[in-house]
């Protein structure tokens, strides 16, 4: 990947079994590209809330249900 894009590069990969939650909302401050291989799973996309919001450099905790608002 390095070679292709001519940039420091990564991959990941990450399984959610069926019925389970993967991670909680939250931001990524690197370009991200998702290839989902199998199954079903609903993904939601967020524009940042303000240009001045501070990115975490830490995982945020599970998300609970029960305290959504969107």
């Amino acid at each position: 990947m390095d070679e292709f894009w001519g940039r420091v590069s990564g991959a990941n990969a990450y399984l959610t079994p069926s019925g389970t939650q993967g991670f909680a909302p939250h931001f990524d401050d690197v370009d991200v590209y998702i290839l989902q291989l199998e199954g079903r799973k609903r993904w939601r996309l967020y524009p940042p809330r303000s240009p001045n919001d501070i990115l975490p450099r830490f995982s945020s905790e599970n998300l609970d249900p029960e305290a959504c608002y969107f």
